[in-house]
């Protein structure tokens, strides 16, 4: 009798888990499936929303960074069309027991799995995840800042997001990454050099590097801050040219024309000044002159022949 009775509720414990477990990839030690059920004991933290909304190709932001425990990062998600549904993130501070080690990189020992609600994940667009660190961190990790890259466990290998999909914002100190599945995400880099006279490892130094932009699933949806190009040493100014001396200019001089004195009107003679003024025009003249030659030639000639004339009488 108590084994049939045990029965029914073995039967609603196995439904129950086959529904849960509907979703993708892993949460913890466990199943997970569009709402979380359990977070596994290797885990740090976790934060979880059952009722994000997103409206569609419009950035919707979850916000993880309130808090000592939470997980210190941000969602942000553009979907297709209208949608809801439940986010969890869930934070590890050693690697997680369902991934493998990264052999490309050493880690900050920061890790997230994204859990999301299928009505989302099947209207996702893109997403851009940015996971916070410290200084503190980051010296105990013994990691180069501009090295860090966010990478995913794909189920089998981790993939590293390079630009410009992914990069590190050593300005505000996160690592981003440009994405449209999601899984287990974590921190890594390269280790610090060790000085080539020895005597121990240095702490690294914060300088921007590997920003580049992020792609809308490819668009610049974010701009990192790449360290300014030193300013151009400015070419020295040419010297000033000497200029030619003025020189004034002699001003014009104006010869006035000469002018020709207006003539006074004569009268005209009338009577014998008119006669006489006939005369003396005439005896001017050549053909004048002429005439008065032969005019006193002609009155010698009759006075000599008057006076022979008279002589005979």
């Amino acid at each position: 009798m108590k084994h049939l009775f045990l029965f029914p509720l073995f039967f609603l414990f196995l439904v129950s888990t086959l529904v849960l477990a509907a979703g993708e990839g892993t949460y913890g030690n466990e199943t997970y499936g569009n709402f979380s059920y359990g977070v596994s004991s290797s885990a740090s933290s976790s934060f979880s929303n059952s009722s994000v909304t997103t409206t569609a190709n419009t950035s919707t932001i979850i916000n993880a960074t309130q808090g000592a425990s939470s997980p210190n990062m941000t969602l942000e998600m553009i979907t297709n069309s209208d949608t809801q549904g439940a986010v969890t993130l869930v934070k590890y501070d050693s690697q997680p027991p369902q991934v493998s080690t990264n052999t490309f990189a050493s880690p900050l020992n920061k890790y997230v799995d994204i859990v999301v609600d299928d009505s989302i994940k099947n209207q996702l667009n893109y997403s851009i995840i940015k996971m916070y660190y410290t200084d503190a961190e980051l010296s105990a990790a013994n990691l180069q800042e501009s090295t860090l890259r966010l990478s995913r466990w794909n189920g089998t290998d981790w993939v590293k997001f390079d630009p410009p999909t992914g990069g590190v914002d050593a300005d505000n100190n996160f690592v981003w990454a440009n994405t449209s599945s999601f899984s287990t995400w974590g921190i890594f880099g390269t280790t610090v050099p060790a000085p080539s006279g020895g005597g121990g490892t240095t702490s690294s130094s914060s300088s921007s590097g590997g920003g580049g932009s992020l792609p809308g699933a490819e668009e610049n949806l974010y701009q990192t801050k790449p360290a300014p190009n030193p300013a151009p040493i400015p070419a020295p100014a040419p010297a000033p040219a000497i200029p030619a001396p003025a020189t004034t200019p002699k001003p014009a001089v104006n010869v006035p024309a000469p002018t020709t004195p207006a003539a006074a009107p004569v009268a005209v003679p009338t009577g014998f000044a008119a006669f006489t003024g006939a005369v003396i025009s005439g005896i001017t003249k050549p053909s004048g002159i002429a005439a008065v030659v032969v005019s006193i030639l002609v009155l010698t000639g009759l006075y000599f022949g008057y006076r022979r004339i008279y002589k005979k009488q």
